[in-house]
Parts: C-alpha cells; sequence; structure tokens
C-alpha cells in the first residue's frame, strides 16, 4: 500500500557551541516546517552542539549543555504534531559520541548513529505522523556533518539518487557555514531523494540556511534498508563511483571539460563563504589584501569582494593595498590598479623601496647584493604593512599563498607565508588560474555570480591579463626592457608537473620511480625524461625541507580532495631526510 508524507531536510543557521540558543533556533525551524505541513523535519548532525568543536565536543560543559538543549527543544516542541530528528553529542563509556534524538510531542527517542563515509545513516520507519507502534512507513534518513569541497553537491545527489533506486526515500541534511572554516566550510545541502529521482535539493554555501521540503510517495509494502558497508556493500561501492573523476594529466581538475567551470564557481563560493564567516564571527569590519598584479593576489581579491557582497558590507570596506618594489613592472601594477578600482576597492598605494633600503641600512646589507635578505626584505615589509593597516582599520589580513607554493616553500617565512586567514591555500595554482579564467569569461557573458562596483568588461580584460602575465615574486629589478626577469617556474620549475608531483605523492602516496615512469608517458608531448628527472627531485627536496613552513600555516578552507593543513589533513616531521626519497 502506497502512502504520501511530507519531509523536510533543513539546516538553518545556527551558532557553533552553543546548544541553548540552537535548542531555540531548531525549534522556530520546526514550527516553520511544520505549519507547512510537514510531518517529518530532518535536522543534520550533532546540530545542538555543532559538530567541529574538536576537543570541546568532550567537555563537560558542553555536554551538560547539550543535553539540556535537547530538553529544551521537546519542550519548545510538545505541541508541534511532527516528528523531529536532531543530533546532539552524549557522553558514554567510550567518550563522547553523537547520536539522534527523534522527538514527537516533548518525548525523545535517542538512537546512537555510526559513522559511514562521513555520513551517519540508520533506519527510520515512522507512521504519518506518529512515533509510537503501529503501521510504519519505511524511510532512511542521513544526517552528516562534513565539510563540502568543490563539485561535493552533484556528487552527493549523484550518489544518493543511486542508492534510493534499492533502498527507497531517503533525505539527506549536513551542517552549514555556521560550523567551523578553520580547514573547511560546511556546505549546508539538503535534499530528499525517492526510487532513483531527485525530488528537491537546496543550493548548497547558503549562509543563512537551506531546506528541501517534499510530498513523497512511500510504500509501506517494502522493508526500510540498512545503510551499512557490511549489510549493503553494493549500495556503498555504489556511493564511493558516484564521486567526480579527475584528469590523470591535470589530477585537480575534473576530467570531464562540462564540469570544469561550474568546479570553479563552487571553489570561489566556498572561498567568499569560509572568509565572510570569518569576518562576522571575528567582528571585522574590513578586508585587507595585499595585490601585486599575480594570479594568487587576484583570486584573493574576488574572494573578498564577494565575501563583503555576503555581509551586505560596501565594496570600500575592501582595502586594496598595492605596495610597488624594487621588481615590480608597469604591466602587474597596472592590472592591480585597474581590478581595485572596477570591484569599488579602497585603493591604497604604498611604495616599499625607502622603507626597505632604510631596513638595509640599519642591518647593514649591500643593497647590491640580491641575495635572499634582498627578496625576503621586501616581502616582510609587505607583509608588515598590511598587518598594521589592519590595527588601524579593525581588519584582517587575506592571505594570498595556494596549496603549489606551500608544497614547494616558494614563499617567505614571516612574509607571505603569515595571513590572518587564508582563501587559497586548497588550491593549487593551477587551479587558481582556472578560477579567475571561469570568473573572467562569466563576467564577459554576464553570468558572474557576484555584483561588480565597476565595469565587468574592464575587470574581465585586467583578469585575462593577469592570466597571460609570467608567474613571478618580483622580488628582482625588471630586464632593461622592463619586463620581468624573474620567472618562478624558471628557478622551480613547471607548476603543471609540481601539481602532479604533490598529487601523486602526498595525496596518493606512490613510490617517486613510479611517479617518474607515469609523469614521462603523461607529459611526453611537453618535457623529456632528463627534465621530468630534474624537477621531481626538485619537488622532493623543497616539499621535504619546507614542511617547517607548513607547520604554521595560517588557517584556510579545504576546498579540493586534499589539503596540506598541519592541523589534521597533512602530518610530517620537518627534519625528516629527503635524500631516501630521490630518484
Amino acid at each position: 500500500m502506497k502512502k504520501t508524507i511530507k519531509i523536510t531536510a533543513a539546516s538553518p543557521r545556527l551558532v557553533l557551541g552553543d546548544p541553548a540558543e540552537n535548542a531555540k533556533r531548531l525549534a522556530a525551524a520546526a514550527k516553520a516546517a511544520a505549519e507547512n505541513g510537514t510531518q517529518l523535519i530532518l535536522f543534520p548532525k550533532d546540530c545542538l552542539s555543532g559538530s567541529s568543536l574538536g576537543s570541546l565536543k568532550s567537555s563537560a560543559r558542553l555536554l551538560r549543555a547539550a543535553e539540556n538543549a535537547l530538553d529544551d527543544l521537546c519542550a519548545l516542541t510538545e505541541e508541534l504534531g511532527a516528528v523531529i530528528v536532531a543530533g546532539f553529542p552524549m557522553q558514554t563509556e567510550s567518550g563522547a559520541e553523537s547520536f539522534s534524538a527523534v522527538i514527537y510531542r516533548g518525548t525523545s527517542l535517542c538512537i546512537k548513529e555510526g559513522a559511514v563515509k562521513g555520513f551517519a545513516p540508520f533506519d527510520f520507519m515512522v507512521k504519518s505522523g506518529s512515533c509510537q507502534e503501529g503501521e510504519y512507513l519505511p524511510l532512511t534518513l542521513i544526517q552528516d556533518a562534513s565539510p563540502s569541497l568543490a563539485g561535493d553537491g552533484l556528487a552527493v545527489s549523484k550518489a544518493l539518487m543511486e542508492l534510493s533506486k534499492e533502498s527507497g526515500c531517503i533525505a539527506y541534511a549536513n551542517s552549514g557555514s555556521w560550523e567551523s572554516t578553520t580547514g573547511g566550510v560546511y556546505g549546508g545541502k539538503c535534499l530528499i531523494v525517492n526510487r532513483g529521482e531527485l525530488l528537491f535539493q537546496s543550493e548548497s554555501y547558503v549562509r543563512g540556511g537551506s531546506s528541501a521540503v517534499a510530498l513523497t510517495e512511500i510504500d509501506d509494502s517494502k522493508e526500510a534498508v540498512r545503510l551499512d558497508r557490511e549489510s549493503s556493500p553494493k549500495l556503498f561501492d555504489r556511493l564511493d563511483s558516484c564521486e567526480l573523476e579527475f584528469s590523470e594529466k591535470n589530477p585537480f581538475l575534473p576530467a570531464d571539460p562540462a564540469y570544469i567551470m561550474p568546479y570553479c564557481r563552487d571553489i570561489l563560493r566556498i572561498q567568499a563563504v569560509a572568509l565572510a564567516e570569518r569576518m562576522e564571527r571575528a567582528h571585522i569590519d574590513k578586508a585587507v589584501v595585499g595585490v601585486s598584479g599575480g594570479s594568487d593576489s587576484t583570486l584573493a581579491l574576488l574572494a573578498s569582494a564577494a565575501a563583503l557582497q555576503l555581509l551586505g558590507k560596501p565594496s570600500e570596506d575592501l582595502i586594496a593595498v598595492t605596495m610597488p618594489g624594487f621588481g615590480t613592472t608597469g604591466r602587474t601594477k597596472s592590472n592591480a590598479l585597474s581590478m581595485m578600482r572596477e570591484l569599488g576597492a579602497e585603493i591604497r598605494e604604498i611604495p616599499i623601496g625607502p622603507a626597505v633600503l632604510q631596513h638595509f641600512s640599519d642591518i647593514g646589507h649591500d643593497p647590491e647584493d640580491r641575495n635572499a635578505s634582498y627578496e625576503n626584505a621586501q616581502a616582510r615589509e609587505r607583509t608588515q604593512i598590511l598587518m598594521d593597516i589592519c590595527g588601524d582599520v579593525n581588519g584582517l589580513v587575506v592571505g594570498t599563498g595556494d596549496m603549489s607554493e606551500a608544497a614547494l616553500g616558494w614563499c617567505t617565512y614571516g612574509g607571505d607565508h603569515l595571513a590572518m586567514y587564508s582563501v587559497n591555500c586548497g588550491l593549487t595554482k593551477g587551479l587558481v588560474k582556472k578560477t579567475i579564467e571561469t570568473a573572467a569569461l562569466d563576467m564577459k557573458c554576464g553570468e558572474y555570480m557576484y555584483p561588480v562596483a565597476g565595469d565587468k568588461e574592464k575587470l574581465s580584460e585586467a583578469l585575462l591579463d593577469v592570466l597571460d602575465t609570467p608567474i613571478s615574486p618580483e622580488l628582482l629589478p625588471p630586464d632593461e626592457s622592463g619586463e620581468i626577469a624573474q620567472v618562478t617556474e624558471d628557478k622551480v620549475g613547471p607548476y603543471e608537473l609540481h601539481d602532479y608531483f604533490l598529487w601523486n605523492l602526498a595525496g596518493l602516496g606512490k613510490d617517486p620511480s613510479d611517479i617518474y615512469r607515469e609523469a614521462v608517458r603523461l607529459f611526453k608531448d611537453e618535457y623529456d625524461g632528463e627534465t621530468v628527472e630534474r624537477w621531481l627531485n626538485t619537488f622532493i627536496r623543497r616539499f621535504f625541507t619546507q614542511q617547517f613552513k607548513r607547520n604554521c600555516s595560517p588557517e584556510g578552507p579545504q576546498i579540493t580532495r586534499m589539503s596540506l593543513s598541519p592541523r589534521g589533513a597533512w602530518d610530517m616531521p620537518s627534519d625528516v631526510s629527503f635524500e631516501a626519497w630521490k630518484l
């Protein structure tokens, strides 16, 4: 016999670490859903407390507050004729664990969760409008609390539609951007599927909260399917296969060209939401970005402008600072000023030459000696300027460094290595450039996601010229014709090779000899074997010896399928020998 039930999967905006406040917000969301005729309301895992609390999740105060908040939620929803499913932590003999509370008219039944691939599924059978014994409807509810990566929305939707072909109706709710943005952004994805059909899904990365509502037909002659790897291995093999496929040669880009631009739009959304959340929770007024006219600072500038849009702040709250030094060229400075102007930022131009020369005099350095001190002093002077501007305007320094640079240690310790929040840290150099390209093309055809204060066409032209400019820190003087003399890839090697080495060595843990053989095959039209060997050994040496910089890197979101963050993503000693890893 088939019956219908109206389901809401919701991820409202909550407060990390404040169960009492969250009980009120969840009750308000439940009441709104019930007034709309919803009979079953699913909230995310650990929604009463937040899931991204780290060690605080086991604290006695937090656990007591969560227990009291569950009682509050029951009392606040006692008059509702709907079943509510909410997540919370509870103390057990083995420590704090996640539970689900199934609440109906002020009474709760607690069910222990068992995490599978970040999901916490359990069978839930509920009679329409009741949690009591009787005639049941088979449903599968999945409460999640996982940071979302670029492309995850598509992958999760495909996976759950596939699973539902055999399991029936599935409702899914993931935590939203109110969770911690220390190492990632929680997408707040909510969806409802039934027998392979997507009934409704919410947008991801919506700061105000998200929900999916559907009136669905349930066949109660069928039993609910328990979703775990032991009882349903084939289903979860199918879930694994629904993940996005990535290019073998460019392992940080989707293999299907049709997915590349949507993937890059996801990247910019994650960056903007992450920065907006960090600014709001730190009570920050201004975003401060050092703009060189290179690709990394360009993407940080775009992400900062987008974050201010999400916060409802004026474009002038973006303080964009260009700091020409000994190697700055007219091309990069012109592009920097053009982008800053069209984004409506407050423009500050601060030449660093006099201050750096004074510093050279103070430490007894000869300016004609263009060694590491000559270069690093410029990077550290720029960082000092940005940090001190923040002190004047209650601002936050937005970091510009990317994951490729972090892998190679191609940054100045205490200079561009530092920031207050790093929006590019989860991106390779190739992804930075591809995301800028996507934004530029979207601007040209009028499909860019965020408002632009100035002329989109002029901004797009500047972005494309940035992409056409050689990658350089511009710390050494230009050549006789005024062009960039210091080209990064001449010094450390091609980033397309290094990004390939990074994924295969750190992401997959492959042996360098295997990486070499595969790289020679894949890049045979671009590089010979001797060149591949040279740059692979360079990568290995720099990757191992520069770990000390990564071990104290700024916070920032993981955006792709790997991260070099020392906070749980990549754990490596700074003093391990690299010699045994070379070819």
